[in-house]
């Protein structure tokens, strides 16, 4: 039986979070590390070896979405952290620190390194609250503005890239999934103040 990656996919999104799907294209032969798993008849309680064996398959998926989202000759003008932060100030208008700390859950020195570098690099502005001058805000400058919207051009027109082959059954049974998986994960890992 041939799997296709948009059938993979889905099983394997369905498999971690448990979303009963019709997955009878797939059914029994869905590849684990380059090994047939026999566990998937068994989905109501999973083995914690079987659990890994999915988070490692998922980790390599989303390792492999982005490099299809931000690959294929786009020119990425920050790295990764860099990118979550600028999105996280775009999103609120502005931000403390702390609040993007806990957003991103990220450690307080490694996101005032961030901070100091993207406002070296004209992106953003760091100053003291006029409520209270011990905290600072966080603002983008009208350069990390269109940085975040350029960017944002770019992934809406990778993804729509990618969903061009998809149904649109495919398309909200993964908007489905990833929105499970999200909500699950987000519940299971709490954010832990790492001062």
């Amino acid at each position: 039986m041939r799997i296709t990656n948009k059938c993979f996919l889905s099983l394997r999104l369905a498999t971690l979070v448990g979303v009963g799907m019709n997955g009878r294209r797939c059914y029994g032969s869905i590849l684990i590390a380059g090994q047939v798993s026999r566990e998937w008849e068994d989905m109501h309680d999973p083995s914690p070896r079987v659990m890994a064996d999915s988070f490692r398959e998922f980790d390599r998926c989303v390792a492999k979405l982005n490099t299809e989202l931000w690959g294929g000759g786009a020119v990425r003008p920050c790295g990764v952290a860099e990118g979550r932060v600028l999105h996280a100030v775009a999103v609120r208008g502005s931000a403390e620190p702390s609040e993007l700390r806990r957003a991103l859950t990220m450690d307080a020195g490694f996101l005032s390194r961030l901070l100091r570098g993207l406002e070296r690099r004209g992106l953003l502005t760091r100053s003291r609250s006029p409520m209270d001058g011990r905290r600072q805000i966080v603002r983008l400058t009208a350069a990390g503005r269109a940085l975040c919207q350029d960017s944002d051009r770019h992934l809406a027109d990778r993804v729509r890239l990618l969903l061009e082959p998809m149904s649109p059954g495919e398309r909200q049974r993964l908007l489905v999934a990833m929105t499970a998986i999200c909500g699950v994960l987000d519940a299971a890992l709490p954010y832990r103040d790492a001062r």
